[in-house]
């Protein structure tokens, strides 16, 4: 294959997979996260402090603006699964990220989550679930964010996948409760999205690269 065929290609590809800063968005009860049954925003799936009433989250004082959900889920089926939901974004198409807090130790802090009409997958770092799909998030391009390690707890994010925003449309992020015990939990901070650029775009840039390179070459 022509070099300059194969540069210009792989500069393509490259631009198209990256996408840019992720936008961080928290959680938050009182505008964008609700009990996915009730479908709005109200105020009896949580209490403020620990949650020691299965099955309530509680709302803690940590993380990301110092709030962050922790579910207990005592027995099989008895959750309750939230909502988070991104609206207000313009047409297109978005990654869309996922975070909770993991600890050192023994412990099963995970995470069970996924875009609305996809499968539920669970997620963790060192418990059960999916330990290989978190990243941590210090090492994300991440904007919006004000801490991502606290004492012995770090914050992951995991990729659920694109969604397309249309017409004004809303992206919802599902999120469910795991966990059994005091070592057992989910601690759950909030969403984040990333413009997936149109192929028009990406094309542009591959194309300018190209032709760097054929004046590079002249």
């Amino acid at each position: 294959m022509n070099p300059l065929i194969s540069a210009a290609a792989s500069l393509i590809l490259l631009s198209s997979l990256s996408f840019g800063a992720i936008t961080y968005i928290d959680a938050d009860p009182t505008t964008n996260t609700f009990e996915t049954a009730t479908g709005s925003v109200d105020t009896d799936w949580y209490v403020s402090g620990k949650a020691d009433t299965d099955p309530l989250w509680g709302l803690r004082a940590f993380a990301n603006s110092t709030t962050i959900f922790e579910g207990r889920s005592e027995a099989a089926g008895d959750d309750v699964p939230l909502t988070t939901q991104l609206s207000g974004l313009g047409d297109g198409t978005y990654n869309v990220w996922a975070f909770f807090w993991d600890a050192s130790g023994s412990n099963g802090w995970e995470l069970s989550t996924g875009l609305s009409g996809n499968p539920i997958a669970t997620y963790s770092f060192d418990g059960a679930g999916n330990t290989t799909a978190p990243v941590d998030a210090g090492t994300l391009d991440l904007t919006g964010v004000g801490t991502t390690a606290e004492d012995d707890r770090i914050m992951y994010g995991v990729n659920l996948g694109q969604a397309t925003v249309s017409g004004g449309s809303s992206i919802n992020v599902l999120i469910q409760q795991l966990g059994n015990g005091s070592g057992s939990r989910t601690w759950y901070d909030g969403v984040g999205y990333e413009v997936v650029p149109e192929p028009s775009a990406a094309l542009l840039i591959g194309l300018g690269g190209l032709a760097l390179l054929r004046r590079r070459r002249s």
